[in-house]
């Protein structure tokens, strides 16, 4: 089977999104696919015999917006399905541009799959009260209409399927996961030395202002003053945010950039923290789940799906760093606590987030 997806952004250091990168690769260990997606100019590349990439050259409107303009978008459909005539369509995330691209296909007699974890505008909101009144306008108005045409939704995790009914979706429910083999095998770096007596804090994600890092960082520097066995990192892309970051210069405190050996830092991690405004259904914290670190990650979207309140994890109130606080203090005192939490939270992706299961369902749907 030959599958066309269509993802915002793939590989790409300045704007990171995981779960379709990882479906596609997954996909393609048994199936040709192509990826339509954005970079920094058009390209085409093929970095495995059966995955193939088109990138098109987008206007993009960066946080609190985070949003692509794609000028050609529907051309470029149209062109790639006459010269690969894939078989299959997924679309990965709603509201995205790439959302747009159901109404060329649908228009072309296509049979089109999406797969999201958030409904953006109706369970999902950037941090900018102005940017969610106008996302909040454009689902109605185009995003949700463009959703009810295609012919499946893929919902990542079960805190959606409510608001799916709502809207009168055909939907299944279709975990992304971690492949615990590769996980398992990454080796921890050998540039980041842990001493004996420090608590390692870590953050995974985009420096922007939904993901909430600026709280978990104001927090940090309170935190590093009263303890120095504190270490905390944030890992991700860090261009957009620099002058931000010049605010929490500390020698406990790292911004160590975008890397590729993030599940080997996971597992020098003592504490995962997730402190997102609005979330879906997160890779970071799988990851730290699989790497059993005690994850404490705020209430909202599918954090609260994957962690259970004091059985894999712990929960806080988004935005209240006096609650984020208090949560890390608690766990930072009590070991046996962590260990505990650590392992119930590997038991649970052992048990329903394996990406290789998850991704054979997702292949027989689009097989239909």
């Amino acid at each position: 089977m030959k599958i066309l997806i269509v993802v915002p952004y793939f590989e790409e250091p300045h704007r990171w999104m995981i779960s379709g990168q990882r479906t596609a690769y997954t996909l393609a260990k048994n199936h040709q696919v192509v990826v339509l997606t954005t970079g920094i100019k058009a390209s085409v590349t093929q970095p495995l015999s059966t995955l193939k990439i088109y990138r098109l050259k987008d206007i993009f409107l960066p946080d609190p917006v985070n949003y692509s303009i794609i000028p050609g978008l529907f051309g470029a459909v149209k062109r790639i399905i006459e010269t690969e005539k894939p078989d299959a369509f997924l679309i990965n995330k709603h509201m995205f541009y790439s959302s747009l691209a159901i109404w060329p296909l649908k228009r072309l007699g296509k049979k089109v799959i999406v797969q999201t974890d958030t409904f953006p505008g109706i369970n999902w909101f950037p941090k900018s009260r102005l940017v969610g009144i106008v996302m909040w306008v454009y689902a109605r108005l185009i995003g949700n209409p463009i959703m009810r045409a295609a012919d499946k939704v893929i919902l990542l995790h079960e805190g959606l399927i409510e608001d799916a009914q709502k809207l009168g979706l055909n939907y299944e429910v279709i975990h992304n996961g971690i492949d615990l083999k590769e996980f398992d095998a990454t080796p921890r770096p050998k540039d980041l030395k842990k001493g004996r007596s420090e608590i390692w804090i870590g953050y995974v994600g985009r420096m922007e202002s939904v993901k909430g890092w600026y709280d978990l960082a104001t927090v940090a520097t309170i935190m590093v003053k009263k303890d120095p066995w504190l270490h905390f990192f944030f890992i991700g892309p860090t261009q957009n945010a620099q002058e931000k970051i010049k605010e929490f210069s500390h020698p406990q405190i790292h911004f160590i950039g975008l890397r590729h050996d993030i599940t080997g830092i996971d597992k020098l991690l003592d504490i995962f923290v997730m402190p997102s405004h609005s979330e879906g259904l997160s890779n970071a914290i799988m990851e730290a789940m699989a790497a059993r670190c005690a994850c404490l990650v705020s209430n909202v979207g599918g954090n609260r799906i994957l962690i259970k309140n004091s059985v894999n994890g712990h929960l806080f109130e988004p935005g209240d760093l006096n609650d984020l606080e208090k949560s890390l203090e608690q766990l930072i005192k009590n070991k046996t606590r962590r260990i505990r939490l650590g392992q119930a939270a590997r038991q649970t992706i052992e048990e329903s987030y394996s990406l290789s299961d998850n991704v054979d369902r997702l292949a027989k749907v689009l097989a239909q």
